[in-house]
């Protein structure tokens, strides 16, 4: 029990400390790391599902602390609506024309 509330503590005391990116990170990937010990050391089986979820966490992590702002890409650049009808017609027209030419 000693060891468990020792863990709890340090934990607690590094999260207290650290940057709410890194915390979420090591927060969200405790249960894949989890997984993956249980396997290594105690031989447990891995099903095809466990394995799909765990690397979506791991995904999903990935996008949560990566600086999509830094490069560029920001939610409102992606779902921007074009300022008027002809403007969207013409980016469309575009889109498919350089489609038909690329076949």
């Amino acid at each position: 029990m000693a060891c468990t509330l020792f863990s709890i503590f340090a934990q607690n005391f590094a999260v207290k400390r650290s940057r709410p990116t890194r915390v979420a990170l090591l927060i969200v990937s405790e249960p894949a790391f989890g997984a993956l010990f249980a396997c290594v050391w105690l031989g447990e089986d891995l099903s095809g599902a466990t394995l799909v979820g765990g690397a979506l966490m791991m995904l999903a992590s990935l996008f949560a602390t990566v600086p999509w702002q830094a490069a560029g890409v920001t939610a409102r650049k992606v779902l921007a609506k074009p300022k008027s009808k002809a403007k969207a017609k013409a980016k469309a027209k575009a889109l498919l024309s350089a489609s038909d030419g690329a076949g």
